[in-house]
């Protein structure tokens, strides 16, 4: 599932979904709760950073929910532009940098 319209249709943010649809490659994801979006990240690995924020607690993110997830497979060194891109468009609950939003004046 990209980018494209992710709050109309993520993949559920579950394990069996997981297991069965985040590549086990380079790339950027987004996890979603209903029409909000929660976190935009980047990883070498989608399948393991999806894993890690299914199992984390009391964290920022985890304490909105995720429902659901998206993705986009990307080389290495095009991760963080994405990322810088889709933080801008979706504006997430939650992000641990802040300089990827760009501020509206």
């Amino acid at each position: 599932m990209s980018f494209e319209n992710p709050a109309a249709s993520p993949y559920s943010f579950s394990y069996g979904v997981i297991l069965a649809n985040a590549p086990r490659t380079s790339g950027v994801y987004g996890l979603f709760n209903g029409a909000e979006c929660i976190y935009i990240g980047e990883t070498e690995n989608v399948f393991r950073a999806l894993m890690g924020h299914l199992l984390e607690t009391e964290t920022a993110v985890s304490k909105k929910g995720p429902t659901g997830f998206v993705f986009e497979v990307c080389r290495a060194e095009n991760r963080k532009a994405l990322q810088a891109l889709f933080t801008s468009r979706f504006r997430p609950a939650c992000t641990d940098r802040p300089e990827l939003l760009i501020r509206e004046r």
